[in-house]
């Protein structure tokens, strides 16, 4: 995390891929649910999302989560 404030991306993805991509996803969710306070329309972005898609995308971080912990060559790359 402290690389990622820091400005360093490419450091933040060495120790974990999917961070960076979940701090987007809140900021995008924040300003989704904070554009009714000040006055403007709210852009709905997750309500435009198909289950479909949150259920793969669940799907993907659990595979992501065991395949990086697995203890061979070609998956040491994924581990920090």
């Amino acid at each position: 995390m402290a690389r990622l404030l820091h400005g360093d991306i490419l450091g933040a993805l060495s120790f974990n891929a999917l961070t960076p991509i979940f701090l987007g996803l809140i900021v995008v969710g924040w300003l989704t649910w904070l554009m009714p306070t000040i006055g403007r329309r709210p852009m709905h972005v997750f309500d435009r999302i198909s289950p479909r898609w949150w259920t793969a995308a669940a799907f993907g971080i659990v595979v992501f989560g065991v395949i990086r912990n697995i203890p061979l060559a070609p998956f040491r790359a994924l581990a920090p």
